[in-house]
């Protein structure tokens, strides 16, 4: 069953300040350890399509990240457990493409946030609300729908 409320949470994460890949993983605390703040922190990086690179979309990368800690929390078997989540992060890669039809951030964004320029628009034209709220909203429920978090 998916919560909503999850999918909530990682976008109040979101407009407090965290970056997509923190607030994706974040909501999935039961998967973190008890230091919650450096699972967090690991994921600093990965925003902007990991180091402002505008690769692969941080709601994405934060999504591999919780797929990461669920497989090693339900496969004992280093082998198996490496086989299920790249089977993982294929299908959800697959479906958000489906959905958003692209994973990097600057197909995305459409914008460059390397430059001044770039990260204007971004506010300007409202990109973070138009395209990225609804990144991580999808990731979250993409991740339960697979079983994850539910």
């Amino acid at each position: 069953m998916i919560n909503h409320d999850r999918a909530s949470n990682a976008l109040q994460m979101l407009k407090s300040g965290y970056n997509c890949a923190q607030s994706v993983l974040g909501t999935f605390e039961e998967l973190i350890s008890e230091d919650n703040r450096q699972a967090i922190n690991i994921a600093s990086g990965f925003g902007g399509g990991m180091g402002r690179l505008q690769l692969t979309c941080g709601a994405l990368t934060g999504a591999y990240m919780v797929i990461g800690l669920h497989c090693s929390t339900t496969v004992t078997d280093e082998a198996t457990r490496k086989a299920k989540a790249r089977e993982l992060i294929q299908q959800i890669t697959l479906q958000f493409s489906e959905k958003h039809h692209a994973t990097s951030c600057s197909e995305l964004l459409g914008q460059n946030l390397n430059t001044q320029e770039g990260r204007e628009a971004v506010a300007d034209q409202g990109l973070t609300a138009a395209v990225c709220i609804p990144c991580v909203y999808d990731a979250v429920e993409l991740l339960q729908q697979m079983g994850i978090g539910c």
